[in-house]
């Protein structure tokens, strides 16, 4: 992986800037309908660019977090209209044969828990983004509330790896070590946070209960 994206970044410094946000925006897109592509690497690399003055850094915000909520609300929209067909078609440990059961559910209960919440920290959660817009749309959430939350969560995170990329520079191994710690501490800020919830509740209904 890092030997590709070398040789793409050796192909795109000699493109012209229309063509580095094409590609910036197709990763920014297509890692929310095929969540093993690495997206975030690949709009990392658009920090490397806007250090090498390649690109606006304000035009590669603007055009990758765009193409991120068209990316989230196209899956949105398959949960919306056809959610409760592809649950039906439940495999073994996949669901419609390309989603895994296992997440499938996990977001099916964030969702069902925290509700627009969980569109907002979608980004941060790699792996889990589509199974959440998927989710989101099934549970036929407000798609002006889904749009504005998936807006400032592309917002935040592609800017977080816009800046990674131009600080970090060229080192896509270690952007990709810093990705895969961030993810590990989300989702155990998420359980953290779920359990303090889960406590209050319980103290809650105890208090009532006495």
């Amino acid at each position: 992986m890092e030997q590709l994206i070398t040789d793409l970044i050796g192909w795109l410094e000699t493109a012209p800037p229309y063509m580095i946000y094409g590609i910036l925006m197709f990763f920014a897109y297509i890692e929310n309908v095929i969540p093993p592509v690495p997206g975030d690497l690949f709009i990392a690399m658009g920090g490397y660019m806007i250090a090498e003055a390649l690109i606006s850094p304000v035009a590669a915000l603007v055009f990758t977090t765009i193409s991120s909520t068209i990316g989230f609300m196209s899956v949105y929209l398959v949960g919306y209209f056809f959610g409760d067909r592809l649950e039906a078609r439940e495999k073994g440990s996949m669901i419609a044969g390309f989603v895994p059961a296992g997440q499938y559910y996990r977001g099916k209960r964030w969702v069902q828990k925290w509700g627009v919440g969980v569109v907002l920290v979608n980004r941060m959660l790699a792996g889990t983004r589509s199974v959440i817009a998927l989710t989101s749309g099934m549970a036929e959430l407000n798609w002006v509330r889904a749009i504005l939350a998936s807006v400032a969560s592309s917002l935040m995170w592609n800017t977080f790896l816009l800046a990674l990329g131009f600080f970090i520079h060229g080192n896509w191994q270690r952007i990709g070590q810093i990705l895969q710690i961030h993810g590990q501490v989300v989702i155990l800020l998420m359980v953290l946070a779920f359990g303090v919830w889960f406590l209050f509740r319980w103290q809650k209904r105890r208090g009532q209960a006495g």
